[in-house]
């Protein structure tokens, strides 16, 4: 017999009798290289693009790579191969594996339920992992880049099951430019660990995922280390039965360059629909104003220790616009340019965001919108104006975000709030028209680019204060809406329907604390809006 020391290839068109050395011969199955007797470790085996599905886990106990969307003549990889069947690795193994599609695995066995079960160290890149009833499971150290892990649902542990994007037990798991998305399980729907587990994270966005309840880890229930430009859904939430912050989401984030919210404020990552591009390949693109553009590490990719990688999940280079994106694919800027300063859309009366564009420009003039939107528009614009002119501040992150707004979201919804990537309004009380509302939202998107402060508590009412005192200093400097001296230092006094809602001359004229010792103060701490 003969030793093979090349790459072993598969084919859907082959057969695991034949010698799988050469793209004439290949084998029908990775399961067929794996068996093979003279497999060894360090070996590569190359897969066709195709569907590979034998209704069994495929068992990796030697340390090779797995190459996957090959073409048929096994000369250049042009896409994906897609496998439906489970990847178990075995302890003490080093697994590569690029270019796959992992779906529909969906096994009802407690142990190997994810699309892909990790006992060794492995890499993953360029990779998408969808629709098993669990994405990774990982005990050992993994590493993951590039790549999409997205739909993934735990249908037989519902209210049991843990991490249905990325299980970490008692392992290290590394993400470097990584999309988790639309998961759902019990507890940490995006990725979740236990038993000494650690997420490292870089460059990546972990969010739009589901829990059962809103302190189980909608997107993340996990320790984490942040070396920076993360997206997080959100990180913890009010607990239902102590009425305490639970921070499910344990991490050293970066208040400048990691984008945070909580469950019931969170970061919208502005995540597109699951996208089929043919050969295998699927992704999840970054819609247009998702705060994941050009908010990747700065430095030039592939340049350094935590920069973002040198291409993406389908072979772009990287950065596209600026500077790289967070997540798996770049924003494609040269079949979508870059929108003006600021972009103003309308919900539709839904809580899909950001709606439909009404108009854009570097100035206040909507002429497109109606009476809420053109409101809405101009108070942006004056706002950055006045943070321009006073601190010669770029935009709410400081260096030339842009300014997305949306109006007419929900159905009579009464409020307004920062999304942590862009200002939202409801019609309930027509809070749009509000100019002092407008720089206060606008301000809380200030704040969470230049402070670690979280919307709860004193923290909270910290934020709050700096909102309310930018919002009035705007309403007395801009000559916009009512500026007459009765409502001078009110703020909301332009809101339709509902009037003024504090007093920053008066505090407790509104039942709020002006001191720690003032009597409105247990009140207003405990609603968290002081």
């Amino acid at each position: 017999f003969s030793l093979h020391n090349g790459s072993w290839m598969v084919a859907p068109t082959g057969s695991d009798s034949n010698d799988c050395v050469t793209s004439l011969t290949p084998c029908a199955t990775i399961q067929g290289v794996l068996n093979k007797p003279h497999l060894a470790d360090g070996n590569e085996i190359w897969v066709a693009v195709g569907l590979y599905n034998t209704s069994d886990h495929i068992y990796v106990k030697k340390s090779v790579s797995l190459r996957g969307g090959w073409d048929t003549t096994f000369s250049s990889q042009i896409g994906a191969s897609t496998l439906e069947d489970a990847i178990i690795t075995s302890s003490g193994t080093n697994v590569s594996i690029e270019n796959f599609t992992i779906q529909n695995t969906l096994l009802n066995i407690d142990v190997y339920k994810y699309g892909v079960n990790n006992y060794g160290i492995m890499t993953i890149s360029n990779s998408t992992i969808k629709n098993n009833n669990g994405g990774i499971e990982n005990r050992d150290t993994l590493t993951v880049i590039n790549s999409t892990i997205t739909d993934n649902h735990d249908i037989y542990y519902p209210l049991s099951g843990y991490g249905a994007g990325i299980h970490n037990t008692s392992g290290v798991t590394t993400l470097i430019n990584v999309t988790v998305t639309n998961n759902s399980a019990s507890m940490g729907g995006g990725i979740f660990t236990d038993n000494g587990g650690v997420f490292v994270l870089m460059n990546s966005i972990i969010a739009g995922n589901f829990a059962q309840a809103s302190n189980a880890g909608f997107d993340c229930h996990a320790v984490v280390i942040s070396h920076g430009h993360n997206l997080i859904g959100e990180y913890g939430g009010i607990d239902s039965w102590t009425g305490w912050f639970a921070w499910n989401c344990q991490g050293n984030w970066s208040p400048t360059s990691d984008i945070v919210g909580t469950h019931e404020k969170p970061a919208l990552a502005h995540i597109g629909a699951l996208t089929d591009l043919g050969n295998g390949v699927w992704i999840r693109p970054l819609n247009p104003g998702s705060p994941a553009i050009d908010n990747g590490n700065p430095l030039f990719p592939g340049s350094g220790d935590y920069t973002c990688a040198a291409k993406d999940q389908i072979g772009t280079a990287r950065p596209q616009g600026s500077a790289c994106d967070m997540g798996a694919v770049e924003y494609p800027q040269e079949i979508h340019p870059p929108k003006a300063l600021l972009v103003t859309f309308d919900a539709g009366n839904t809580t899909s965001l950001p709606g439909t564009e009404v108009c854009s420009g570097d100035t206040g003039a909507c002429t497109n919108g109606d009476a809420y939107e053109k409101s809405a528009h101009n108070y942006a614009y004056s706002t950055y104006s006045w943070y321009q002119t006073w601190h010669g501040r770029n935009s709410i992150d400081g260096n030339g975000m842009q300014i997305l707004s949306s109006v007419h979201y929900g159905s009579g919804y009464k409020n307004a709030f920062w999304s942590g990537s862009s200002i939202v309004y409801g019609d309930g009380y027509a809070f749009a028209k509000a100019d002092d509302v407008v720089a206060h939202e606008y301000t809380h998107g200030v704040t969470q680019y230049e402070s670690g402060l979280f919307p709860w508590y004193q923290s909270g009412a910290i934020s709050e204060s700096f909102s309310d005192l930018w919002g009035e200093a705007i309403d007395q400097y801009n000559k916009l809406g009512n500026d007459i001296a009765t409502v001078k230092w009110l703020i909301g006094e332009d809101i339709t329907g509902l009037g003024a809602v504090r007093n920053m001359k008066n505090p407790p004229a509104y039942k709020q604390p002006d001191s720690m010792l003032s009597s409105p103060l247990t009140s207003a701490t405990r609603s968290r809006i002081p």
